[in-house]
């Protein structure tokens, strides 16, 4: 009885043995298939550091290095316009459909309207009707006050014309003008925007009386009429030297530049 109990006592101790020492060998086996990280990495790279464990409860999360900076969300700062002498505020806000922007510039001289003119005055005056202005010279002066009428209605200026054939020496310079200037091609293309009028003296009362109006000294005589009204502006045609000699006349040019200055804002762009 007792052998058999030694004979399984031992048997026992053998498996128990057995056991642990399997045990070990597993445990030294899995030792071994620990994962080394040193295999992949290249020659002479240092090891990545551990990324940085991000604090809880926080958004937006810290940017990555090298990540690009957030856009600033404050407006710019305003960039200083270069010293023209402009004023630099904020433009100002749109004008009512077919007003012209506050501040416009407009060419040649402000646009002006006589005293109690009407709406359709001011605007014939603004933007002229040329095609109801006649192409022939009128007369007569019986006709100026019709003329003045039509102006009110086409918003054309008026160019109105004195000559005196009765006295040799204006006689002469009438000619001189009429051959030296009224026949030039630009001349002629700027008559078509102009109400004409021609007035020879001497004459009846009414010849009198206009040319009285106008003051009229000595002829040739060419005066501008605006239909904005205002006293008449005489034309420059001749230059007449200092401590007298024989005038010349001014280069065509000259004289349609000296015209359209005197004339409304609509004529500045025509010729």
């Amino acid at each position: 009885m007792n052998v058999r109990m030694s004979a399984i006592a031992l048997a026992l101790l053998a498996v128990s043995g057995w056991s642990t020492a399997v045990s070990a060998q597993q445990r030294i086996e899995f030792q071994r298939q620990k994962f080394d990280r040193s295999r992949f990495e290249r020659a002479g790279q240092p090891a990545a550091p551990a990324p940085a464990a991000e604090p809880v409860g926080t958004w937006p999360p810290p940017a990555a290095a090298g990540a690009p900076a957030p856009m600033a969300t404050e407006a710019p700062a305003a960039v200083s316009a270069p010293a023209t002498g402009f004023p630099t505020e904020a433009p100002p806000a749109p004008a009512e459909f077919g007003a012209a922007p506050a501040g416009a510039v407009r060419s040649g001289p402000p646009p002006s309207y006589p005293a109690g003119a009407t709406p359709e005055e001011r605007a014939v005056i603004d933007a002229p009707l040329f095609d109801q202005v006649p192409s022939k010279w009128f007369n007569n002066a019986k006709d100026y006050p019709e003329l003045v009428e039509l102006q009110k209605k086409t918003g054309a200026c008026m160019l109105v014309y004195f000559k005196n054939p009765s006295v040799p020496n204006e006689k002469g310079l009438c000619s001189w003008f009429e051959k030296s200037i009224t026949t030039d091609i630009d001349w002629r293309k700027a008559m078509k925007y102009f109400i004409k009028l021609e007035i020879i003296l001497p004459g009846p009362s009414a010849v009198r009386d206009l040319a009285a109006q106008f003051r009229v000294v000595r002829t040739p005589s060419i005066f501008v009429v605006k239909p904005t009204g205002g006293m008449p502006y005489r034309l420059p045609v001749f230059s007449y030297p200092e401590g007298g000699g024989r005038p010349t006349p001014i280069p065509v040019p000259d004289v349609l530049a000296s015209l359209k200055a005197q004339c409304t804002p609509a004529y500045q762009t025509l010729f």
